[in-house]
């Protein structure tokens, strides 16, 4: 009853921000300045719920005991400082730019929550009215603080260093573990100007470069070092009926968790010919992260809840090749530039945990030597056309005529997760784009494609849409097997689904590979 529920229930969102940046430079002396820069953003929530007694059909009866309010009032304030300092000198053919600075980062939170139960109809919805109330508040704090440095050096557009070391430090990790060091050296040789090179006249510029430098990673929740304990956990402990009062631990946790680390290592070369009408670029990169705060499974017999625990426990490499090619016209009426890349992802997991264990997903498996979150599924086998064809296969509890077949891929004779197989990597080993965009006196026009490819997805809405029990389907259930439809691969629809047809299978595998038209604009520019 869509018109009774926007009546009768009120639901109120409201939200108030502000975002705020000043900032102030100071030249001290030619070539060095300094740089003050603040940020504020600010944002406050008040959202407020509340369900009357009323009587909206039979399923829909909210009795004067079950009407509820509940408000709730948040802010999230983040304010972020940076102090820096830049250093700017030419000396002959060479060129130095060194920079220096400090950053702050703080984000303040804190959230208020009132709930109240219990009210008469026409009476004032507000809690002090309500017979039941309930209140709690949580309030966090998350601190960033940076030393960050850079030397940029150039020798007659010929030769060039750069130079890059930063300190992280946060409150999200315990203090003994809050620091991080991080570096990285790049350089490049524009040998296309150098003298003894002789270069062919459509070469317009040619350039060597590579670069190696490893980054910190802290994306995790507040707290997350440090356990929650329940100190109400009372224990019958001694004498019969006599309780005793105790402390438990609710939410395990890993309090030696640290940064993540990142490495890269990267070498490209870029190329300008037909007076920079042809620009080409080549990559390879491979990037090594290790100490990856992962989310693995804990013994029930631990008590956590949730039974799991955040924790340093991967090493992935990523590596691949990255090519770039444009052309550009801009001397007739009629201007164009075309521009086309393609990119290769190799993705494999060297280390999970101490023991390796693999980590099981939604239909997923990662596990060392494959790629992250391959789709790990049953391999189907058909439909059981008959009960002979069920005596004579392996043993699949439940099945009867119309039922998928699920293949025995252990051999052990019965059909069990360990029959589970992997079906694909699901990260797009290669991805592509295409761009073009013009000109002609005021008018324009620009298009824009992309695609990837080599990878499989497992579509789980459309296992939702073929279960074929109370709910909606897909038209795709009505070619379900019957003794007279049987050259289908759509199973019988049964209630409650004996044989679990639905579970994760290559029935829901399907090739992610696409290209897409991103995006058509056509323009005037009127005079």
């Amino acid at each position: 009853n869509t018109i009774g529920f926007n009546n009768l229930i009120t639901n109120e969102q409201l939200r108030n921000r502000f975002i705020g940046n000043m900032w102030g430079q100071f030249e001290i002396i030619e070539g060095l300045s300094y740089k003050f820069d603040a940020s504020v953003d600010i944002t406050d929530t008040h959202d407020r719920f509340f369900n009357p007694p009323s009587n909206l059909g039979w399923y829909y009866v909210t009795e004067p005991a079950e009407s509820q309010l509940r408000v709730t009032d948040s802010n999230r304030t983040r304010t972020i400082l940076n102090n820096i300092i830049t250093y700017s000198k030419q000396i002959g053919e060479s060129k130095f730019d060194i920079l220096v600075g400090m950053l702050d980062d703080t984000i303040d939170f804190s959230n208020h929550y009132s709930a109240g139960t219990g009210y008469q109809p026409g009476e004032i919805s507000m809690l002090q009215y309500a017979d039941q109330t309930a209140s709690t508040e949580y309030k966090s704090i998350q601190t960033a603080k940076s030393y960050i440095s850079r030397v940029d050096y150039s020798y007659d557009d010929r030769y060039f260093f750069q130079a890059n070391f930063r300190q992280d430090r946060t409150s999200l990790f315990a203090p003994e573990n809050n620091t991080g060091n991080y570096y990285s050296f790049s350089g490049g040789w524009k040998f296309s100007n150098e003298k003894f090179l002789k270069m062919p006249e459509w070469v317009n510029s040619a350039k060597l470069r590579g670069s190696y430098g490893i980054l910190g990673n802290n994306t995790l929740g507040v707290y997350a070092y440090d356990s929650t304990v329940n100190p109400f956990a009372n224990y019958s402990f001694g004498n019969p009926g006599v309780l005793a009062p105790g402390t438990t631990t609710v939410v395990v946790t890993d309090p030696d968790i640290k940064w993540e680390d990142t490495k890269q290592t990267d070498i490209g070369l870029d190329l300008a010919f037909l007076n920079n009408k042809i620009q080409f670029t080549a990559d390879y990169f491979i990037k090594e992260s290790s100490d990856l705060l992962l989310n693995l499974p804990l013994p029930f017999s631990t008590g956590s809840f949730p039974s799991s625990i955040v924790t340093n426990a991967g090493t992935i490499r990523n590596s691949g090749i990255e090519f770039t090619v444009g052309y550009s016209n801009n001397e007739h009426e009629f201007k164009y530039n075309i521009n086309a890349n393609i990119g290769t992802l190799k993705n494999e997991v060297l280390q999970l945990g101490d023991n390796n264990e693999p980590i099981y997903g939604a239909a997923s498996k990662t596990e060392v030597g494959r790629s992250v979150g391959e789709i790990f599924a049953y391999q189907t086998d058909g439909i059981f056309q008959s009960q002979a064809e069920i005596a004579a296969a392996p043993t699949q509890i439940g099945a009867a005529p119309g039922d998928v077949r699920f293949k025995d891929v252990d051999g052990d004779g019965q059909i069990t997760s360990d029959d589970r197989t992997y079906q694909g990597v699901t990260m797009p080993k290669y991805t592509y784009g295409f761009a073009f965009d013009s000109s002609y006196k005021n008018w324009d026009f620009s298009f824009a494609w992309i695609g990837s490819g080599g990878n499989k997805a497992f579509n789980g809405t459309y296992r939702a849409l073929m279960l074929g029990q109370y709910v909606n389907s897909s038209t795709d259930i009505l070619n379900y097997w019957t003794p007279t439809n049987t050259n289908t691969d759509i199973p019988r629809p049964v209630i409650g689904d004996p044989n679990a047809n639905n579970r994760d299978s290559n029935r829901f595998v399907e090739d992610a590979s696409y290209l897409k038209l991103q995006n058509v604009q056509i323009g005037y520019n009127i005079p």
